[in-house]
């Protein structure tokens, strides 16, 4: 599902770029810090789609060290059920004994 969200935004982003790209006469001026910067629209959508980009990868990484962090606390109740099997099983064949 995070490919498919992620390859998503790749299409539309790419599609965005690509159309604004060639229309090269759309111009937009930004006041950045008191400077302004004339620069053109397809620059602008590009930046802001990698920035979309990088978080959404930052947030699949945070998503996946919480699975893995969830996993192995799986993994360690998973060991003391089979722990509390074995000693349940033992006691049981020394009752039958």
């Amino acid at each position: 599902m995070k490919l498919l969200k992620n390859l998503s935004f790749l299409v539309i982003g790419a599609f965005a770029f690509i159309i604004s790209y060639y229309n090269k006469q759309i111009e937009v001026n930004l006041n950045i810090f008191g400077f302004v910067i004339q620069c053109p629209i397809w620059l602008v959508i590009g930046v802001f789609f990698l920035l979309g980009l990088i978080a959404s990868q930052i947030v699949c990484l945070i998503d996946d060290i919480s699975y893995t962090k969830k996993i192995k606390e799986y993994k360690k109740e998973i060991k003391q059920l089979k722990d509390e099997v074995l000693t349940l099983r033992k006691l049981t064949l020394n009752k039958d004994e």
